[in-house]
């Protein structure tokens, strides 16, 4: 399905909220998209506004870290300090795809408290800058062992092979629109099914080949995953897979949901310019246990195990209290 395309023209008044015949969040995402010198101005009208709804001031937020320019960059440090403000989690995870150093110092000064309810964005938006730049500290903690799942019972197995070049082009084109600050190869890329899913494995440019042994030295946001909309086709960053050096040749990797969340969790051992890894899922409610083994080499992946539980983990049931 192919996206409605509202005319360039039109483009600051819908996002404005002045033509109520597009709607805006799509008029915003095309706007960042858009070759438009007064797209980070117009995207600043609505963050900065008091006046507007939340929904409309987050995708703003959302849509500054897709242009991922200095200027946004800038637009959304002003926004930070504003730890009470409607679009706060949406500032702090686009600052993470695309900040600098001096965004990680931002995000340390706020010195939120562990209970503070965006003390979570705000750590895994620190931990990507601190990855992406190879910088020390800013580690989220391994899950525990007893919270990794381990598939039981009846399984399916999880699909991969090699993306075709058509996707291959597809899949990268629409990851423009969404930039983490590191560089894909086309030809390395690996499509995955599981469940009707299709996510397309796309590793960091950077730490291919005999560049892997650096993955040992200095953490790294060593691949992003896309996931296919079943509705239009399109792809969107669904996973950061994080690595982190753990001692011996190896690596630690956990795999975040864009929003953060965890999902799955490994180690790697770094061989020459192979990585042999092992992860699985972590629990949380709704979780589908899941087990992959394989190695990546050269951005290849070959894989000896991947199966998903058919069972999710149940989720929470809100308690309600005696009237």
């Amino acid at each position: 399905m192919t996206p409605f395309v509202i005319p360039i023209e039109k483009l600051p008044d819908a996002v404005l909220g002045r033509d109520p015949k597009f709607a805006r969040a799509e008029a915003m995402a095309q706007l960042a998209a858009s070759g438009r010198p007064d797209r980070e101005t117009l995207l600043t009208q609505v963050l900065e506004n008091p006046n507007e709804p939340r929904r409309y001031k987050a995708v703003a937020a959302i849509a500054l870290g897709r242009i991922g320019t200095p200027a946004a960059e800038k637009i959304l440090l002003r926004n930070l300090p504003k730890t009470s403000d409607d679009a706060f989690p949406e500032v702090l995870l686009s600052l993470g795809r695309i900040g600098g150093a001096g965004a990680l110092a931002a995000i340390d000064a706020l010195k939120l408290p562990p209970l503070h309810p965006r003390a979570g964005t705000a750590a895994y938006a620190a931990t990507l800058i601190a990855h992406r730049l190879g910088l020390p500290g800013h580690e989220l903690p391994f899950p525990a062992a007893e919270n990794i799942l381990k598939p039981a019972g009846q399984t399916r197995p999880i699909e991969f092979a090699a993306a075709d070049p058509v996707t291959a082009r597809v899949v990268l084109e629409a990851m423009k629109q969404h930039p983490n600050g590191i560089a894909l190869d086309p030809a390395k890329l690996t499509l995955t099914r599981c469940a009707g899913e299709i996510n397309v494995i796309c590793p960091n440019r950077e730490f291919l080949g005999t560049a892997a042994a650096r993955l040992t030295e200095r953490k790294a946001v060593l691949a992003l995953g896309a996931l296919q909309s079943p509705e239009t086709g399109e792809y969107s960053v669904s996973y950061v897979v994080l690595s982190r050096p753990s001692g011996a040749g190896t690596v630690a990797v956990m795999i975040h949901r864009c929003s953060g969340k965890l999902a799955l969790a490994g180690t790697a051992r770094i061989v020459g310019a192979r990585l042999e890894f092992e992860l699985r899922s972590v629990r949380q409610p709704g979780a589908w246990a899941a087990s992959v083994k394989g190695t990546m080499e050269d951005g290849r992946i070959q894989i000896t195990e991947a199966v998903s539980s058919t069972v999710q983990e149940k989720r929470r049931v809100p308690a309600h209290r005696a009237g």
